[in-house]
């Protein structure tokens, strides 16, 4: 616990009321404290995780696109249709509506 920033000198010489009012503070103020403390401690702890679950999911990407190379070859790489902006996906539309 940090030194009280009050002068234990003039404190003693207050009325004891006013002396545990100022002890509450502190207490309340250290309390406030260490729960600002564990919320970061916590915070710090979700940020890591997500870093790692962040980690995981690119990792594993990449093992998916390792795999799909290994099973259907580049083309597997090919544009699909989602892929495709609208105005070539309306383009094509028109060019196959013409047929």
């Amino acid at each position: 616990m940090p030194p009280s920033p009050f002068d234990p000198a003039r404190l003693a010489a207050l009325p004891a009321d006013l002396r545990a009012l100022f002890r509450a503070q502190e207490a309340m103020i250290e309390a406030e404290r260490r729960r600002a403390d564990d919320e970061c401690s916590a915070r710090l702890h979700v940020e890591s995780e997500l870093a790692a679950s962040k980690e995981s999911v690119e990792r594993l990407e990449l093992l998916v696109k390792e795999y799909e190379r290994a099973r259907f070859g580049k083309r597997s790489e090919k544009l699909t249709i989602t892929h495709i902006s609208e105005s070539e996906c309306r383009s094509r539309c028109d060019i196959d509506e013409s047929r």
